[in-house]
């Protein structure tokens, strides 16, 4: 069977091989009905002919000094080249598909299982506005208790809006059994203005060349402080994510302030892995 194979392939690379030297005749052939005709128009019959001319006097040439096994070399890197390519397009069209069916459906569970997500183990969803009006800074507030084996927390923040930007400020995730005042989370309020530092993005859309990527630290409308995150991805779901070590079985109080600068079409979903 694997010497069958082999010999199919041996002779679709030949196949490749031969295919440059009908190239190579076709070329004298347009060439030379090209002298044949005024320099300044081409042959009425053939009209259409001769903007390839130039081209394939290119590949007359190149085949022309092309030795037998460098045509065969030549036709086998041409066949990997369109199973790569097949390949990279399956890919892109099942992401396309996923993310398309996490934006369209009416289950919640497409904005929870996606490629943004895959690093969430049981990922909750603690929250979810679709078309909401306009409305100034809410505080949202959830009492988690964590899995006795889970050693951290991930918080996912996702944003969508048509007309404006949503806002989030002062994210506040504390162990009520330390009874401590101290965030566990890393920069919560944005006052570092540095979103790498501290949080990873992830843009869940099927057209990501022809809307830019809104999602940023702004100073115009912060809940406190100078500093917060806003978001007007107007194209899918831009997640802004953060991981943040725990102690397993323990209740962990977790609150956040979100505004919404406009009405009309609009989303906004938090998901937590604890």
């Amino acid at each position: 069977m694997l010497l069958q194979w082999a010999s199919k392939v041996k002779h679709l690379i030949i196949r490749w091989g031969n295919q440059i030297n009908f190239i190579t005749l076709r070329a004298d052939y347009y060439i030379d009905k090209q002298s044949r005709c005024p320099i300044t128009k081409p042959c009425p019959s053939e009209p259409e002919k001769f903007e390839f001319v130039t081209v394939m006097l290119v590949m007359k040439r190149f085949a022309s000094v092309m030795e037998r096994s460098e045509k065969i070399v030549l036709g086998a890197a041409m066949i990997i080249v369109i199973i790569v390519v097949i390949i990279i397009s399956a890919v892109y069209t099942v992401l396309q598909r996923q993310a398309q069916a996490a934006l369209s459906s009416n289950d919640s569970t497409a904005y929870i299982y996606n490629q943004c997500t895959t690093n969430m183990q049981n990922p909750t969803l603690l929250l979810t506005l679709t078309n909401e009006d306009m409305f100034d800074y809410r505080q949202f507030s959830y009492s988690i208790i964590s899995s006795v084996i889970s050693t951290k927390l991930t918080l996912a923040f996702g944003f969508q809006h048509q007309s404006d930007f949503w806002g989030l400020d002062d994210i506040v995730a504390f162990d009520t059994y330390t009874k401590t005042s101290d965030s566990t989370i890393l920069d919560g309020s944005f006052e570092s203005n540095n979103l790498t530092m501290s949080y990873s993005q992830c843009r869940l859309t099927t057209d990501k060349n022809n809307y830019p990527f809104l999602s940023q630290i702004g100073w115009d409308f912060p809940h406190l402080g100078n500093c917060y995150y806003t978001d007007g991805t107007q194209s899918g779901l831009t997640y802004l994510i953060q991981s943040f070590p725990i102690v397993g079985g323990r209740t962990y109080d977790v609150s956040f302030w979100l505004q919404n600068n406009g009405n009309g079409l609009n989303l906004a979903v938090v998901l937590i892995d604890a």
